[in-house]
């Protein structure tokens, strides 16, 4: 059960408060029968898109760390939360159709979090393959 002020109940809000239902994936709405309002979610709405998509997503933005962790300090809870958006790309948009296709940028707003050896840098002098870095810097997941 999602808190009410949170992003997610914004959402939810918004899709019932607007009538959103016109404008959102009917198939989509049909697969989430009780919960249409999840379809206002990419990870949701993805699997029933026929159209191949290439996905750009950031596993560790700013607004992320602020808005999604409770703690966006916390390298632990900073590295299961691009854990789990990696899952989800691969299950949501790469699983259901093999054509799509994906990018994982983890070079976010990362400073304030990974150690300095692992802070990325436009010389290339950085190792951001160092397991303390949360892997390589992007991950192409198909082209």
């Amino acid at each position: 059960m999602q808190a009410a002020g949170t992003f997610h109940a914004g959402l939810k809000w918004a899709f019932e408060a607007f009538n959103s239902s016109a404008g959102v994936n009917q198939r989509c709405q049909s697969g989430h029968e009780g919960a249409p309002y999840l379809c206002n979610f990419a990870e949701h709405v993805a699997p029933f898109i026929a159209t191949p998509m290439f996905a750009l997503q950031s596993q560790y933005d700013g607004w992320q760390l602020g808005s999604v962790l409770a703690n966006g300090s916390d390298p632990e809870a900073v590295a299961e939360m691009g854990l789990n958006i990696t899952g989800r790309l691969n299950a949501s948009v790469l699983a259901p159709h093999p054509s799509n296709g994906g990018f994982l940028d983890s070079c976010g707003e990362l400073s304030h979090v990974l150690p300095t050896e692992c802070q990325a840098s436009f010389d290339g002098v950085s190792d951001l393959s160092d397991s303390r870095c949360f892997g390589s810097a992007s991950h192409v997941l198909r082209l």
